[in-house]
């Protein structure tokens, strides 16, 4: 049987859909008419960095016609990829699909589009096997272990309607299409990750939610995240990306993090059921529903939960890492119970409006549009006894009435 020849075909095919280095180690035909591959390998390429997309697949057992495999076309519907390993990293250009489907919108006319790249798909079934991905420019190194998925694959088109994995004891669920065969090639894709530990490792937070993230914090908490995203299938993809997603974290320990160094939290003190606290000591939840358009992250009603007070941020982060969020510290007083609220118009704080922008290496603080010192944050444990202190005496005036 011309196996060596058969595996020649199947790598230049693998080579020409995935615009990575194909090798086939083993092939054999079974007197069933299937084929089985023993050992299939993609990438790297040659001048990419070490860190770069590979993949190796233990066993692939595929049905093939026996007619096709003489024919040398071999013709298959079935494809069971069994052991899947490797790493998924984006293009050296920031890109994560083959050039082959990111072309220009002025290179596809109905002319060149082919409508009968559906008349052969292949459902192609992963069974085991872990990934990792790697996005160096979001700090990210995810380990996805027991993989398990099913797609149909064709020409120009690709389906996958579920892949399901487990990441550090929490959940992955993925689908995602791709279809070139329309007169505006897109993509979409749906991501749900539940009770996923948050770490160095993923940076999820660096785009969804900028506040809490940073090079140097390693957050501690448990995150679920939901994602729909679309696109078109061009070369500026990321011009024409557009979704919604929801952002919940619960627990979340703050403790680190560069914004509550930068604002002067770490010295700021809390009474909790009597007791008194570090702020950076408190656990935090947060709720962030958000859309993605324009390059941008818009978080309309970012709310962190400190104790029984929300805060509520607006604000965006573009995809180049510039920020802009704001809070005005009057909208606090709106969270607290009207007794409490009498008390603090009696107070007549100033009402300041609060901003962060810039980038997460590089943030600047603002109060009514004026650039402020960190040490404008700082509360010391004696000052907040005074203003305790002078509270108290407010009411009791108030009761003494």
């Amino acid at each position: 049987m011309p196996t060596r020849w058969l595996s020649r075909r199947l790598e230049h095919s693998l080579e020409r859909l995935t615009g990575l280095p194909a090798k086939v180690d083993r092939l054999r035909l079974t007197l069933s008419g299937g084929v089985v591959l023993d050992g299939v390998h993609l990438g790297p390429l040659p001048e990419a960095p070490q860190s770069c997309t590979h993949v190796s697949v233990r066993k692939v057992l595929m049905n093939a016609d026996w007619g096709s495999v003489f024919c040398g076309d071999l013709a298959m519907t079935n494809v069971d990829l069994i052991g899947v390993e490797g790493t998924i990293a984006p293009t050296p250009d920031g890109s994560w699909l083959p050039k082959r489907w990111l072309k220009s919108s002025n290179e596809f006319t109905l002319d060149t589009i082919g409508h009968n790249d559906r008349a052969w798909l292949i459902d192609v079934e992963i069974r085991g096997g872990e990934l990792e991905i790697l996005d160096p420019a979001h700090s990210t190194r995810v380990r996805i272990t027991n993989l398990m998925g099913a797609a149909q694959a064709g020409e120009d088109y690709f389906r996958m309607s579920h892949l399901t994995g487990r990441i550090d004891g929490g959940h992955l669920m993925l689908a995602m299409s791709a279809d070139r065969g329309q007169e505006i090639p897109i993509f979409d894709g749906h991501i749900a990750l539940k009770e996923i530990p948050l770490g160095s490792q993923f940076d999820v937070l660096g785009l969804v939610c900028p506040l809490l993230a940073g090079n140097e914090a390693v957050p501690r908490g448990r995150m679920n995240l939901e994602v729909y995203l679309q696109g078109r299938l061009e070369s500026n993809w990321q011009e024409t990306l557009k979704g919604r997603g929801a952002l919940k974290i619960d627990p979340l320990a703050v403790e680190g993090l560069p914004l509550v160094r930068r604002l002067g939290l770490d010295s700021l003190i809390a009474e909790v059921s009597g007791s008194e606290h570090r702020l950076e000591d408190l656990t935090f939840r947060v709720t962030n529903p958000f859309t993605i358009q324009q390059r941008r992250v818009v978080s309309p009603a970012l709310i962190v939960d400190v104790g029984p007070v929300p805060l509520k941020f607006e604000g965006w982060t573009d995809f180049d890492g510039q920020l802009d969020y704001a809070i005005r510290t009057d909208a606090i007083r709106e969270q607290l119970p009207r007794g409490v609220r009498g008390l603090i118009d009696d107070l007549k704080p100033q009402d300041e409006a609060l901003a962060i922008r810039g980038r997460l290496d590089a943030l600047t603080i603002l109060v009514n549009d004026q650039p402020v010192t960190t040490e404008r944050f700082r509360i010391r444990k004696t000052d907040v006894r005074s203003e305790v202190e002078q509270i108290s005496k407010r009411l009791s005036e108030r009761f003494s009435r």
